[in-house]
């Protein structure tokens, strides 16, 4: 639940107008929306500096939470300045055409001035979002980008938090999983029943319909290059004489990759069946969100969404709720028979 939005800094200044409590407000929206559901795309280093610049003329109070949330982004590797850059930058980009050549494919939306929005890049005068030729590229005013387009969107969707009966799995990738993947370099599924419900599916002969090699499949297809992900659960002891890691990670590299793409690395790591560990179901990415939830990955293991009730998940991007998922791996990790095993590793072609 993640948009790259590249924002120019004519983009940071147009929020400026009008009364100081009007600028206040809309820089207050836009920055909130970003922290939660942004990844800050910027076009080259000179544009960088001219945003910083931008932010430091809004007042201080606009300053200092901007300055918060590019810190965070900063820690989290939220925030990416392109390489090869975009040169002329998006406010000396002259045509929607030349913003889609510059930053297709890098970014999922522009953030742009209005007066900007109408003159070079086509929006008429009531027109809050338009998309680019290639309908890849999002550009919205800077005064709406908080309440149009694919922030919004995303916040609808996370304040929704439920997937209904029948519905696709795919959905669940497309406007949850998916756009957190395209910015991560590491991703990590905790569930206690993980390992045990491969197992199973793979001794029916089902493996390759659950929920991990569905995963695995889409992970490796569309995540960002070179991604890597840990499976966290309890080892498989229940069903089998083995514990450990070696059997999981044997059971999971049968749905791993047969065709290098993205993924770069598949891990497990098992702990002993533990009451005292904690019952989370979550992705958690290195990019400092997750979603948590309220069934087990089970749910996933067919093409549409098998509870009758549904599945709730929420979208976590506070500190404190992130860091809740951080001290749920951090218990397996550090149960003292805990182990890890390496399931799948891409290989260069010699």
């Amino acid at each position: 639940m993640i948009a790259r939005a590249a924002m120019s800094p004519l983009a940071v200044s147009s929020l400026n107008s009008g009364t100081r409590a009007e600028s206040h407000g809309r820089h207050m929206a836009l920055c909130k929306a970003i922290e939660a559901h942004g990844y800050l795309i910027v076009a080259n280093k000179a544009e960088g500096r001219q945003l910083v610049q931008a932010i430091k003329q809004s007042g201080p109070e606009v300053e200092a939470a901007w300055t918060a949330v590019i810190r965070k982004f900063q820690k989290a590797g939220r925030q990416e300045v392109l390489a090869p850059p975009h040169e002329p930058g998006i406010d000396r980009t002259k045509s929607q055409d030349e913003l889609d050549q510059g930053l297709a494919e890098k970014a999922d939306m522009a953030i742009v001035c209005d007066s900007r929005a109408t003159s070079a890049f086509g929006l008429d005068d009531a027109q809050l979002v338009s998309y680019s030729s290639g309908a890849s590229l999002e550009i919205v005013r800077a005064p709406a980008a908080a309440v149009a387009g694919r922030l919004s969107e995303f916040r609808e969707t996370a304040e929704s938090g439920v997937l209904q009966h029948g519905q696709s799995r795919e959905y669940f990738w497309t406007h949850v999983i998916g756009p957190i993947a395209r910015v991560s370099r590491k991703i990590s599924v905790t569930d206690r029943y993980l390992h045990l419900n491969l197992r199973r599916l793979s001794d029916r002969g089902k493996a390759q319909q659950g929920f991990l090699a569905w995963l695995i499949a889409k992970l490796n297809q569309e995540a960002q290059d070179g991604c890597e992900l840990e499976v966290i659960g309890y080892d498989i002891r229940e069903i089998t004489d083995n514990q450990g890691a070696t059997e999981p990670a044997q059971t999971l590299a049968t749905v791993c990759p047969t065709i290098p793409g993205r993924l770069a690395r598949v891990s497990v790591l098992t702990a002993q069946p533990a009451t005292y560990l904690p019952h989370d179901r979550h992705f958690l990415s290195n990019v400092g969100v997750g979603v948590t939830l309220h069934a087990g990955f089970s749910s996933f293991d067919g093409e549409s969404i098998t509870p009758l009730e549904g599945i709730e998940y929420s979208y976590r991007h506070s500190p404190p709720a992130v860091q809740k998922l951080q001290i749920t791996e951090r218990r397996f990790r550090d149960d003292r028979l805990s182990e890890t095993a390496t399931s799948y590793e891409k290989t260069n072609p010699s």
